[in-house]
C-alpha cells in the first residue's frame, strides 16, 4: 500500500511546485489498512479505495479537490 500512497503523494507535491496545488493547506492522501481488510479482498490482491484532498491554488479560494482510485 505504502508504494501507492507515496506515488500519489509524489504526484499531488509536483502540482505544488508547478503552482497548481496550494502550499498553505497541505494535502492529505489516505490509504487502506492491510490489517483491516476482508481476507479475501487481500486473496484476490486488491487494494481498495486511495483517497486524497488537495486545494488548488488559484483566484478561487475555496475549491477542495478530492478524488480515489479505485482497483
Amino acid at each position: 500500500m505504502t508504494i501507492f500512497e507515496n506515488e500519489i503523494r509524489s504526484v499531488l507535491a509536483q502540482g505544488v511546485q508547478n503552482g497548481g496545488i496550494s502550499e498553505d493547506v497541505p494535502f492529505t492522501v489516505s490509504s487502506p489498512d492491510p490489517v483491516t481488510m476482508p481476507d479475501n479482498t487481500r486473496a484476490n490482491r486488491v487494494a481498495e479505495t486511495f483517497t486524497f484532498e488537495a486545494r488548488l491554488a488559484s483566484a478561487v479560494s475555496v475549491v477542495i479537490v478530492r478524488g480515489s482510485v479505485t482497483a
